[in-house]
Formats: structure tokens, sequence, C-alpha cells
């Protein structure tokens, strides 16, 4: 079942990496190795101000995404991991002494394992 999904997910990841590919490219292709060089040459230079936006955008974004993970994760705390039953010790089995010699380093081992 494991290995199933895990190809599933393989393949799925695939096909979006290979979709998002085309969408990455800037423009059309260039139809000649002039052209593509003219094009290259007239490309104006990014200004302090756009590359500025461009930054406090993608700012936004990792807090944006991080506070909607945090939230995310937050609930999943309160109501899935919330309910799931707890292992609760017993006051017999917190016991912090430290065995003064040998024979009592062996009673409290075999005390706790048991």
């Amino acid at each position: 079942m494991f290995k199933k999904t895990l190809k599933i997910n393989i393949v799925i990841m695939a096909l979006v990496v290979a979709m998002g590919l085309p969408v990455l490219a800037e423009g059309t292709p260039p139809n000649s190795v002039t052209e593509a060089k003219t094009e290259l040459q007239t490309k104006q230079p990014i200004g302090r101000k756009a590359l500025a936006m461009k930054f406090i955008m993608a700012m936004v974004g990792v807090g944006v995404s991080s506070i909607l993970i945090y939230v995310l994760l937050a609930c999943y705390n309160k109501f899935v991991y919330g309910s799931t039953v707890r292992y609760e010790q017993a006051e017999e089995d917190i016991d912090f002494k430290t065995p003064t010699n040998m024979k009592d380093a062996i009673n409290i081992f075999l005390k706790k394992t048991k």
C-alpha cells in the first residue's frame, strides 16, 4: 500500500514539475539568433523601486505562508493530537533518587523494567 502511494506521489510530482516549466519561460521563443540578440540588448534594467516591490511581495508571501502553517498546525494540535490518549505515569514510576550502591541500582533497574 505504501509503495503504491509513494509511486503515485512521485508520478504526480513529475507531472506538476513538467507542466510548470513552460510557465516559468519568459515570452515566446525567438525566430532567429539575431532577433534573440536584439531582444537581449534592448531589455531595460530593473529599477530599484520595482526590485524593492518584488522583494516586499516575496516577504509578504513568506509571512502569509508562515502564518497559514502556524494556524494549521495549531488546529491539528488542538483537534487531532489533543484527542489522542496520552500515557500517564503512576506516582511510583516517578523516582528521581540516585542509587547509593550497586544493590540499589540493580533493584531500581529491575523495578523499572518489569
